[in-house]
């Protein structure tokens, strides 16, 4: 009757254990498909700030104090490139 009930025991712990590593496997992925989504979260919000400073970068550029010099600037670079272009 010992032998029987030891028994038992043993294959409720075993089934416990299963249970407890299907329990833990299953955490493990909760867990990586928040890191996840906390990842996209994240690189979704620097893709939303990048997009709000261009478009503040366009607004003061539409200034007409800021847009000729810029366009001088422009312009000059695209001369020095222009002198430094090598025609292969």
């Amino acid at each position: 009757m010992q032998m029987i009930r030891t028994e038992k025991d043993i294959c409720a712990e075993k089934e416990l254990n299963q249970m407890n590593i299907q329990l833990i496997m299953k955490f493990e992925k909760v867990k990586y498909e928040h890191e996840q989504q906390i990842c996209e979260a994240a690189l979704y919000q620097d893709r939303k700030m990048l997009t709000i400073i261009y478009e503040k970068m366009k607004i003061i550029r539409s200034y007409p104090e800021i847009h000729e010099p810029m366009l001088t600037i422009e312009q000059e670079q695209k001369a020095i490139m222009k002198q430094h272009e090598v025609v292969i």
